[in-house]
């Protein structure tokens, strides 16, 4: 059996350090980005980058695996855990397991993609395989979707109780099959028997090259034995790709994956949509299913923006100023061309509670570029406050890519004419206009957006209607109460509800039902003043399609089955629409599930209770 043998690099002058990628994500501005959202985003970034064309869709495959005692030994024999990281780095990395087991291995792997190669037509160090294990913050030239920093692989060891990864790719390299093996252990700087080192230490096969350069990838037959060994899943010649594992899991693995899937439904959902990215997940023999967009109902409006810029839905024709959807002016003297198209709706509440002002997806404009992830949820001035709720998508014209790639942080979070990348990457030569021009692009496209989103807030008038916005949101959830009491004016009744309908909770998609399907919960109780203290009554639950461009109007609706109640059967109602229960004053709970009604449709529901007639 092949075994890794460890090198420390040592600290060396103006050498960067193996925290220095954590520290940049720190301090990059990425504060509402969860610690789940950056995995994602990092992650998943990588692995397009690596896709083998524009035309193929990337598969990814994350999955935890919880290691048995034989499977933690080999892991801590392999790496030399106790032998030699623990007496070198392990009082430099927080959570290391002095005693406690590594317990889980995360393991991230990508199809359709090229791997970790080791060629390049400059130089083998900006190969894909060196940047990824021994370039940190240098990836000025890396390809045109990715970032500008080359920091997002922190991600990786961030993770790790040990702070290591292992990498076994399986690429082309001019024509040949190769598939490898190697590993690092990224840590703070530490000081070891005298020396200094710079927090690097190697996993992999020992040459004769000196110090800090002897470490190489284990190769063929070899690497495939070890990755077997280690738990790796094979790749025979036609998966190139490249599969990771992350050592220790820090975090509790079904909610971490679980986390890291709406992460990846959150940021990711244009590549999904444009099938072009597909991302399944889970731990042991849990499957958590695909990332889904369409499980996210705050993501519909967003979605229906994307396909209005693309043409792929009709824009509604009315006159209500609900939509906007157009291009940016472009500004005189520049590139001559939009900066990109932005797409404009004004979105209904969705539940009986107002939407928190800060969450994300409320009152923001999605920011793309070519990668195809959301870069930032803008969120213009006074949007907070402005008493509607809107969402836009703006897509950058591709021309745009690297300088607006440019302006980011090492998070990705967010385009900055401030930053002083965009001169020294100097993408802006490329369009053939000179820096201040090409700060005051990035500051143009800014400016428009907050500005049209500003004018199109003012255009909307105050109601309560459900807008076309609505067209996939099931969370706006109605109820009507037929049966009032006695005829007004008749004390002490005369302006009484009969009953009480409440939706303590939105409705649930079920998964995997297409056309969708949800569950609704709803509290029915008699109201407390009502004159009897039970009653026999008709309750009906619908889904109802609305048809004209402002959903107001009710075109066809379908009864929904109840699934579970607390309330007495008492039976079917006389019109054969709903059935009887015995309601009280103390509140009962119905489970209803609606029909399937296809997504291109207005949809809400309705809840009806009233006296048999």
């Amino acid at each position: 059996m092949i075994k890794f043998e460890q090198e420390d690099q040592l600290l060396g002058r103006n050498q960067s350090l193996g925290n220095a990628a954590t520290k940049a994500l720190v301090s990059s501005g990425s504060d509402n980005i969860s610690h789940a959202d950056n995995f994602a985003r990092e992650v998943l970034q990588n692995c397009c980058d690596a896709s083998k064309s524009d035309t193929d869709y990337v598969h990814v495959r994350i999955h935890c695996k919880q290691l048995d005692d034989q499977e933690e030994k080999r892991y801590r024999e392999q790496l030399a855990i106790d032998s030699h990281i623990k007496p070198r780095a392990g009082n430099k990395i927080p959570n290391f397991p002095h005693d406690a087991a590594l317990g889980t291995v995360l393991f991230i792997e990508d199809f359709s993609t090229v791997g970790l190669t080791e060629y390049s037509d400059n130089h083998p160090n900006e190969s894909r395989f060196f940047k990824f294990f021994f370039d940190s913050g240098g990836n000025d030239e890396s390809v045109d979707t990715g970032g500008s920093f080359g920091y997002g692989k922190a991600v990786y060891s961030d993770n790790s109780k040990t702070r290591t990864l292992i990498a076994y790719s399986c690429c082309n390299e001019n024509g040949n099959i190769v598939r490898k093996i190697f590993g690092i252990t990224r840590t703070q700087k530490y000081f070891y028997e005298g020396d200094a080192y710079a927090g690097f230490i190697y996993h992999g096969a020992l040459n004769g090259l000196k110090e800090g350069e002897r470490s190489q990838a284990i190769y063929g037959a070899e690497a495939d034995e070890l990755a077997s060994y280690l738990g790796f899943n094979l790749r025979d010649e036609s998966q190139t790709g490249t599969s990771i594992a992350i050592i220790g899991l820090t975090a509790e693995p079904h909610e971490f994956v679980k986390e890291i899937k709406k992460s990846t439904e959150l940021y990711w959902w244009k590549k999904i949509v444009d099938n072009h990215l597909y991302v399944e997940f889970s731990v042991g023999d849990k499957d958590y299913g695909s990332a889904d967009p369409f499980s996210q109902p705050g993501l519909a409006p967003f979605i229906d923006c994307y396909e209005l810029i693309q043409g792929k839905r009709e824009k509604p024709e009315s006159g209500d100023g609900k939509y906007l959807v157009g291009s940016l002016n472009r500004r005189q003297r520049d590139i001559g061309i939009s900066p990109g198209k932005l797409a404009l709706i004004e979105v209904a509440a969705g539940t009986e509670e107002k939407p928190d002002p800060t969450d994300h997806l409320v009152n923001s404009v999605a920011l793309f570029r070519s990668s195809g992830m959301v870069v930032e949820y803008r969120k213009p001035i006074g949007s907070i406050d402005s008493g509607s709720f809107i969402c836009g998508v703006f897509l950058a014209d591709e021309r745009l890519n690297k300088l607006l790639r440019s302006s980011e942080p090492a998070s990705h979070w967010g385009w900055n004419d401030s930053s002083p990348r965009i001169e020294e990457l100097g993408a802006y030569k490329e369009l053939e206009i000179d820096l201040p021009t090409a700060i005051q692009i990035i500051r143009h496209i800014k400016n428009s957006v907050n500005q049209k989103f500003s004018n199109f807030k003012d255009s909307l008038q105050d109601s309560s209607k459900v807008t076309s916005a609505s067209f996939r949101s099931l969370d706006r959830l109605l109820t009507k109460v037929f049966g009032k009491g006695k005829a007004p004016g008749k004390a002490p009744f005369s302006n009484k509800r009969l009953v009480s309908i409440r939706n303590p909770s939105p409705a649930r998609l079920i998964e995997g039902t297409h056309p969708p399907q949800y569950e609704c919960e709803v509290e029915i109780a008699l109201d407390s003043d009502a004159p009897e203290d039970s009653k026999d009554l008709a309750v009906r639950h619908v889904i109802q399609i609305l048809g004209d461009d402002a959903a107001t109007a009710v075109i066809d609706r379908f009864d929904s089955e109840v699934i579970s109640t607390d309330a007495s059967y008492v039976g079917l109602s006389s019109n054969g629409h709903g059935f009887i229960y015995t309601i009280s004053k103390d509140p009962v709970k119905f489970i209803f599930l609606t029909r399937p009604v296809p997504t291109r449709f207005h949809r809400e529901t309705e809840t009806i209770v009233k006296e048999d007639s």
